[in-house]
């Protein structure tokens, strides 16, 4: 039976930038054994897609599918068939630069360290062990990093740091999860933490402290309180099991009856306050 073959441009809209949108859509294409190109714009993302008509017909289903199961904050809103043309012969399937233009796309929000992170984080020995900055496309900063669309690591605030030669390669690799992560770093080159007295001086390590973590924690046992500078604006700390603390946090915050949040580690830990 011969193949009808034919050529197809289509206009993705939705969650779809900073998301592993990309890669996904890669791996769709190679699956099917689709030729062609994708590529990021202010508008979203654009596909051409070469191959066995019938092919191109699942392809939308196909990618659905997909980007539910393995591209967590992705979202599709739509797919649309631009123009069909006559096949060119195109042999291979890749992703290209992005495009310029006015910006219609959405931004996706910051979103949470997702598990393949948190382990990264809590492993010993590995590069990103103890790394608060620690992301990839299914997690981590986002709209609170951007600067200008389309979402590419030049229109962000991480664009002052350069990648170090392992980060380069993750970033490269369309099969890794960190492939096109905009906000990637680790130790060597990602953004870093320090622990700063109100008079601009850094508390230092030494006496046991390792990590800016344990240096916070000490801080907070000695009754001071804490601005944490994350990136979206500043969370105020203090030992709510402290009154001395918490007379403090309420004199400086002139706020001397609106109750403030208390975060504990699991519902365990609420129940025994509440």
């Amino acid at each position: 039976m011969v193949m009808s073959i034919e050529r197809r441009t289509y206009r993705i809209t939705g969650l779809v930038q900073g998301v592993g949108f990309r890669p996904t859509l890669w791996r769709v294409a190679h699956a099917l054994k689709l030729t062609g190109e994708v590529w990021n714009d202010a508008e979203g993302v654009g596909t051409i897609l070469e191959g066995d008509v019938d092919v191109l017909d699942r392809f939308e289903e196909e990618l659905r599918k997909t980007v539910r199961d393995e591209a967590p904050l992705a979202r599709i809103d739509s797919v649309e068939l631009v123009q069909t043309t006559p096949a060119l012969g195109s042999t291979d399937f890749v992703i290209t630069a992005t495009r310029q233009g006015t910006a219609h796309t959405m931004v996706t929000p910051d979103a949470a360290t997702c598990r393949a992170c948190a382990i990264e984080m809590f492993t010993p020995g590995n590069r990103r062990w103890r790394y608060a900055f620690t992301n990839c496309t299914h997690c981590g900063p986002r709209y609170s990093i951007i600067e200008e669309m389309p979402y590419d690591r030049a229109g962000t605030s991480m664009k002052k740091f350069q990648m170090c030669p392992e980060c380069l390669r993750e970033y490269r690799d369309v099969e890794d999860r960190r492939f096109h992560a905009q906000p990637i770093g680790c130790p060597s080159c990602g953004p870093s933490m320090k622990v700063l007295f109100s008079d601009g001086s850094e508390l230092g390590f030494g006496h046991g402290f390792d990590t800016p973590a344990e240096q916070v924690a000490w801080v907070l046992a000695d009754g001071l309180i804490v601005a944490l500078l994350g990136v979206g604006g500043f969370q105020l700390l203090a030992d709510a099991s402290s009154e001395a603390a918490v007379r403090r946090l309420r004199r400086l915050k002139e706020r001397d009856a609106k109750p403030f949040a208390v975060m504990v580690p699991d519902v365990d830990a609420a129940g025994k306050l509440c």
